[in-house]
């Protein structure tokens, strides 16, 4: 027994002799490489540790209370595990994992903080030419010391297999774009705060495969209005938060003036308005995002500062963002322009794109469900439309894209207060291929690229349904025609007036004076004819009804009776 227990303590000395010896080469190792890494730092540059130990569980190495300073800029870590890290040739560097806790970094331009990032089968590629005295160690260290520097170019030439963020929060302090960005494309938006819950992207720069999935978006910028005045000047209004048409007065006719009352004008912000309100906040949330077998073509390069592939993106932003087959999705996404309580409010519950290949040339089905929209002004009442959809799809020709055609079928079961739920079905076609709004300047050739792209995109089987004695309610809302001098009942009764007149005047709207007697429970369907975006933008908003329903390519106008 004696014996047994003398060889039990002899095996326990060995082995602790052992793991001790173990534990102190691998701490000259952990020490040596650290001494190599600080050599490869530029001049200038601090770095700082608490502690350094040997991993044995991941083969490799872990770091407390890092700090690196270089310049302006600062990076801390409470923790960085380095596994397996293995010196390849050129000057790469393989690590088999790298875990970094309570990540901070910052610079004059941003502050970056990151609860947990974590890398899988991490490949750094040579940064620099290596001279022939070099040794491996060395060089990939010094590979090692050029990521360090943080320069987005160089961190987006990394491969790994797995990436995972949590709890990521960005805060931009300057975002003034550089002078050739200014005078060749205007940047429309300024990035301020940017947070994501959970973050994981697979097969980057690994194959041609690339799966990411994003939950808990949320993302403050401001809108530059100078700039997205060449975008389109209709919709400033709802970022402006002014109203977007006129009200005019609804005072007596005159001797040469009938009873209608005069259609209301598009009112465009003035250039008094852009110069007081140059930006305009706004809000973004997203609750998920999922891509699964495609690529994205600015993963590839997304910091190279090409300004052909950012005029490809204005004018195909599905072929750029999006290249090779596979499939997308996101839901609860969230827009909100300004800071207002009443501030102007846009929503979509779910979409799936799927994007496959047929010979030469790539096809991208979609389909978008529920739509929600609340603005101030010019449409001062909420709109719910969860039962809506929008299904589209394009077939573009390879390698390039864009150069088709987008076709949708429109589905929306609108639910607006006051006026009950209208219910729009429509067919649309446009190019795929967008003129270049965001770029400057705005030339003849530009102009007429936009004419063209007007000409060609159109609206067509639209119609609209709108159920029981609430279509005067409706227009009311619409056209803002409520005046504070006059009594609704005096603008609902001069509303009547118009559509009966309209109703004798244009035999195709007879059926609106039976419906106007008796709206009860009926259900009133107004069809339209083919109808472009030059044909909307060209709409005589300020002339009589009679030339304005003349220009809607009004088709047909049926009523149905009460279900029994």
């Amino acid at each position: 027994m004696k014996r047994l227990w003398l060889i039990l303590c002899l095996l326990l000395i060995t082995g602790s002799v052992a793991a001790l010896g173990v534990y102190r080469v691998a701490t000259l190792s952990v020490t040596h490489a650290l001494e190599r890494f600080i050599a490869a730092l530029p001049p200038g540059t601090t770095f700082t540790y608490r502690r350094a130990r040997p991993s044995f569980l991941v083969r490799g190495v872990t770091l407390h209370d890092v700090t690196f300073r270089q310049g302006r800029r600062a990076f801390h870590a409470r923790v960085i595990r380095l596994g397996h890290p293995q010196y390849l040739t050129h000057g790469q560097l393989s690590l088999s994992s790298l875990l970094l806790k309570d990540a901070d970094y910052g610079t004059p331009q941003l502050q970056l903080s990151l609860e947990r990032i974590y890398f899988q089968h991490l490949l750094i590629p040579a940064g620099r030419p290596l001279l022939e005295e070099s040794d491996q160690a060395t060089a990939s260290m010094q590979s090692l010391a050029e990521v360090m520097r943080f320069d987005p170019a160089r961190l987006a030439t990394l491969q790994f297999s797995r990436l995972q963020l949590l709890q990521a929060a960005v805060t931009f302090t300057d975002n003034a774009p550089s002078a050739t960005r200014s005078a060749e494309m205007p940047a429309p938006f300024a990035l301020k705060t940017l947070t994501l819950k959970d973050f994981a992207l697979e097969g980057y720069g690994v194959g041609t495969r690339v799966q990411a999935q994003l939950d808990g978006l949320d993302l403050t910028a401001t809108a530059r209005l100078t700039s997205l005045a060449q975008l389109s000047p209709v919709s400033l209004p709802l970022l402006l938060g002014q109203p977007g048409i006129s009200q005019p007065s609804l005072g007596q006719p005159g001797a040469n003036q009938s009873a209608v009352p005069p259609t209301p004008v598009a009112a465009l912000p003035s250039e008094n308005a852009l110069q007081t309100a140059p930006n305009r906040p706004f809000q973004l949330h997203l609750d998920w995002f999922t891509l699964r077998d495609g690529e994205m073509h600015l993963l590839k390069h997304p910091f190279r500062g090409d300004f052909h592939l950012a005029r490809r993106f204005w004018q195909a932003p599905a072929q750029v963002l999006w290249t090779d087959p596979g499939n997308l999705s996101w839901g609860g996404l969230k827009l909100r322009f300004g800071t207002e309580p009443d501030a102007p409010q846009f929503g979509v519950d779910h979409m799936i794109a799927i994007r496959r290949q047929e010979a030469a040339n790539l096809r991208t089905e979609a389909q978008v469900r529920g739509f929600h929209f609340r603005s101030n002004t010019p449409l001062p009442f909420p709109v719910n439309g969860a039962a809506s959809t929008l299904r589209f799809s394009e077939l573009s020709t390879l390698p390039e894209g864009g150069n088709g055609q987008w076709s949708s079928d429109v589905s929306l079961r609108l639910n607006v207060r006051e006026a009950g739920e209208i219910v729009v079905e429509a067919q649309t076609q446009a190019p795929a291929r967008l003129p270049g709004f965001f770029l400057a300047p705005e030339d003849v050739a530009r102009r007429a690229e936009k004419a063209a792209f007007a000409r060609q995109s159109r609206i067509s089987s639209l119609v609209i349904s709108e159920r029981g004695d609430r279509l005067i309610d409706l227009i009311m809302l619409a056209l803002q025609f409520r005046q504070p001098d006059m009594p609704a009942s005096e603008i609902r009764h001069s509303l009547v007036t118009t559509l009966n007149q309209l109703a004798l005047t244009r035999p195709l709207l007879a059926p609106l004076a039976d419906y106007l007697l008796n709206p009860q429970n009926r259900t009133l369907k107004v069809a339209f004819g083919a109808l472009t975006l030059e044909d909307l933008h060209n709409l005589p908003l300020n002339s009589a009804p009679e030339a304005l329903f003349d220009a809607l390519h009004l088709t047909a106008l049926t009523t149905s009776l009460p279900d029994r």
